[in-house]
């Protein structure tokens, strides 16, 4: 993060996509939610949905997700379900049955969100 930071100070707006990823990747979606609204555009959103996916279900931050509003469909790789699924089973574990049934009802909500109800297993 910090050599991207350093980059973007040179060329401004240039490395807003490694920024996100990185941001994503690093768990500070405080700092990345900023970015959401006001930087990325819908295409860039689109083609991070399931970088950060991936990294809310790791952090287990995947109730932030939630409420990100898309204007486009995306599509969640075959990895998101996969992660999606550690999450609910951790999710079982640590808070009860009835945490992993919302986790997995606002999951549902999401993925009918996404507009696009076929699976890309390139990932």
């Amino acid at each position: 993060l910090d050599h991207i930071l350093v980059m973007e100070k040179s060329f401004p707006n240039f490395f807003t996509n490694q920024k996100a990823i990185v941001l994503c990747l690093c768990g500070d979606f405080d700092k990345f939610s900023s970015m959401w609204s006001n930087v990325l555009d819908g295409p860039t959103k689109c083609r991070l949905m399931s970088t950060i996916f991936i990294a809310a279900c790791r952090y287990r931050c995947i109730g932030w997700i939630w409420p990100l509003t898309m204007k486009c469909p995306f599509t969640l790789s075959a990895s998101c379900h996969v992660e999606m699924a550690k999450y609910l089973v951790k999710t079982i574990f640590k808070e009860g049955e009835s945490a992993s049934i919302r986790a997995l009802d606002s999951y549902v909500d999401f993925y009918e969100q996404s507009q696009c109800f076929t699976f890309d297993e390139s990932a």
